[in-house]
């Protein structure tokens, strides 16, 4: 089975808690209770956020708050952590090409095909 790229259907809401976990309190560990009840994301789409956060790299897999986290939190430091998070999250398709962030949908939907072995637009998901 091929390790898929983390993704989350309801991407707009990643940039929703993104932004919502750079004004909270770190917690000891980020769980569904932390995401619903100080972030206020209580809905069942908001739920795959913390397996793509861990993904990411931003959470350890007991969910604790890692260095990158911690770096995403400072304002100085936000952008580049992100780009971090995503380079380690995505690194299958960094591998494949290392200016993944700068191709097109045509581009990146080739290399993700490339990558998982599914067909073009099988599963087909909005990138």
């Amino acid at each position: 089975m091929a390790d898929y790229p983390p993704f989350m259907n309801a991407y707009g809401l990643a940039v929703k808690i993104l932004s919502k976990i750079k004004d909270a309190k770190t917690p000891q560990r980020f769980t569904q209770d932390f995401l619903a009840e100080t972030l206020g994301f209580s809905s069942g789409s908001a739920k795959p956020f913390i397996p793509l956060a861990k993904r990411l790299g931003l959470l350890a897999s007991d969910g604790t708050p890692t260095e990158l986290y911690n770096r995403f939190r400072n304002p100085d430091h936000s952008k580049a952590a992100m780009a971090d998070a995503i380079r380690t999250a995505y690194a299958d398709l960094y591998n494949r090409n290392e200016n993944a962030h700068s191709l097109d949908k045509k581009g990146l939907e080739g290399i993700v095909v490339q990558a998982t072995g599914l067909d073009a637009g099988q599963g087909q998901r909005e990138l």
